[in-house]
């Protein structure tokens, strides 16, 4: 972040400076756990928590400079603390947004958003590197994909940024539109249209009407690269549900592809290759990352490179150098056995990606430690019973599934001609206990399911335990 004065940032979002107006501010920070000296702290009242409760414990660690809502805490707190500024506002979330897009507008520099239904953590890394390649890239840390994340990012930029690549996450209508109307991308990048955020959505053509929102506000010469093997996501599909006022340019394997995709293959725990065609130039790719759909990925993010004068060759050279976020397909050794950790979340697409992957990698035994997979809604019995009949079919040794769905996952076995060995647990911790019985030498484990229940924390122990 470039030094800025708290007084343009109030300015930025239209609320009331009080306290210390000369304050200047070197970073912004949502956690008051992750506050050093100079940071703005912006208090969120979240579900769970108020940030407005730890006002102190970030001017402790170093702020001087808070984005608050609650006007009795500001007076309060400013009448013990004269070296603070306050920014006070109705909305810090609004506030902070806006603060973003007053900072985001001092530079030049092209905005590249990502989206899709999954893969975009990782093509956001992949494009990012790829840019990298001709321009001073900053882009999305983790998975900062909603409102706030997209926010933090903003900050990243200074004056030697050339190229900033923004993830974008969506579970409500109008999420997309709503970024894109403040953060005003020059290109945009689709990965999919998927089940996933049906729970909130309510159809896969309604998921698809909002992930292409993110066109919205892009001009004719502006392109939006996307995935043309997805469902929903062809020139037809597209210029039908947009009308079409942008450049379109599809990657993948389809014959309407501009950047064809062709060869990908598994090299075990090595990784994968691939081969990309643009304007009949062929180049070959090879990548240290698990996972045959993250050569769709890279077609994606090589043709946005493309857009910006980044050949392909350049492409192939700097790909390979992206940070991907961990828990994404994270192999470590477990005792005599790996385990493959992607334990960051999971969908239908993702899983059967996953389970594919863990049948490419040599091994004796291969286990498939699943829980289960939300937001899914009217499609999740059946998400489930399919995902468990997959990973019958591909002939994976041992299915083990916990908590909510694992019935389903049951059902899905049960629907197979293959002769997996299915096991049920409730929660994490007797799941752990049998697994530690059950993993022997050179079984390959894979690890995986929504965020949220938890699945992280068992990957995470099964570590600590063979670490012992």
């Amino acid at each position: 972040m470039r030094e800025t004065s708290v007084a343009f940032l109030a300015q930025a979002c239209g609320a009331k400076l009080l306290g210390c107006s000369s304050l200047m501010i070197t970073g912004v920070k949502i956690d008051s756990r992750e506050v050093c000296p100079g940071d703005l702290f912006v208090a969120v009242k979240g579900p769970n928590n108020d940030g407005h409760r730890f006002l102190n414990a970030a001017y402790e660690q170093g702020a001087r400079a808070f984005l608050v809502s609650d006007e009795d805490a500001a007076e309060e707190f400013l009448n013990t603390r004269e070296d603070a500024a306050i920014v006070l506002t109705d909305n810090t979330e609004y506030a902070f947004e806006m603060m973003a897009k007053g900072y985001l507008d001092q530079f030049e520099l092209i905005r590249i958003a990502v989206s899709g239904s999954t893969g975009k953590t990782s093509t956001k890394a992949l494009t990012a590197a790829v840019m990298a390649a001709k321009y001073r890239t900053v882009c999305s840390q983790k998975n900062y994909n909603t409102h706030l994340g997209i926010a933090m990012t903003c900050f990243l930029a200074d004056e030697t940024t050339q190229a900033i690549v923004i993830e974008m996450g969506m579970d409500r209508k109008d999420e997309l539109l709503e970024y894109c109307r403040w953060v005003r991308p020059h290109a945009a990048l689709l990965t999919n249209v998927g089940v996933v955020h049906m729970e909130y959505i309510g159809s896969r053509e309604g998921i698809a009407d909002e992930k292409l929102k993110i066109t919205r506000f892009l001009t004719q010469e502006q392109p939006l690269v996307y995935n043309c093997d997805s469902p929903f996501l062809n020139k037809e599909e597209i210029v039908k549900r947009t009308g079409g006022n942008f450049r379109l340019v599809a990657a993948g394997e389809g014959e309407e592809a501009l950047v064809k995709l062709s060869g990908a293959k598994e090299k075990g725990a090595e990784g994968i290759c691939f081969d990309l065609t643009a304007d009949g130039i062929c180049q070959h790719f090879e990548l240290p990352f698990l996972g045959l759909h993250n050569a769709h990925n890279g077609a994606l993010a090589a043709a946005m490179g493309l857009q910006f004068g980044i050949s392909l060759a350049m492409a192939a050279e700097a790909m390979p150098k992206a940070s991907m976020e961990g828990k994404r397909l994270e192999v470590s050794r477990i005792g005599d056995a790996y385990m493959i950790d992607d334990s960051y979340n999971a969908n239908p697409d993702s899983l059967a990606s996953a389970l594919r992957t863990l049948m490419s990698l040599q091994a004796k035994r291969r286990i498939t430690v699943i829980s289960q997979m939300r937001e899914l809604g009217d499609a999740e019995e059946e998400s489930h019973i399919m995902i468990g009949k997959l990973a019958c079919d591909l002939g994976i040794d041992f299915v083990v599934a916990i908590g909510a769905c694992r019935e389903y996952y049951a059902e899905g076995i049960y629907r197979s001609q293959g002769t997996s060995t299915f096991l049920s647990f409730e929660d994490m911790e007797s799941a752990k206990e049998a697994l530690v019985s059950l993993i022997r030498k050179e079984d390959a484990v894979l690890v995986k399911g929504s965020f949220s229940t938890g699945i992280c924390k068992l990957a995470a122990a099964l570590k600590e335990h063979y670490a012992k």
